[in-house]
């Protein structure tokens, strides 16, 4: 369908986007993914093109009141509290076991 999405390899690494349309954005597949095939479920790879965009998916609220997102880059996920350019944003690198660079 519409929503199925798909892994790729290309001439800088393996990638996903959505499977329907090969106009569709790509989003780097994080190292972690890649060498663990299990971790490759359609949520999965669905929240790496959610999370590749510039605002990522919203986590919730931080106990300072900022908004705080996951986003997937170029290493793997890391959570950002607060807005770009805000003072006081911050961002944290996940650990490697749930698909963060270390």
């Amino acid at each position: 369908g519409e929503d199925e999405v798909a892994v790729f390899v290309g001439p800088w690494g393996p990638y996903v986007r959505r499977a329907a349309d090969p106009a569709s954005p790509a989003a780097p597949l994080p190292s972690g993914m890649a060498a663990d095939l299990s971790s490759l479920t359609p949520g999965a790879l669905r929240a790496v093109l959610d999370g590749h965009g510039r605002n990522g998916t919203l986590l919730g609220q931080h106990p300072d009141g900022r908004d705080l997102r996951l986003l997937v880059g170029r290493y793997g996920a890391y959570l950002r509290i607060g807005e770009p350019g805000e003072e006081g944003t911050r961002t944290q690198t996940l650990p490697v076991a749930v698909g963060g660079a270390g």
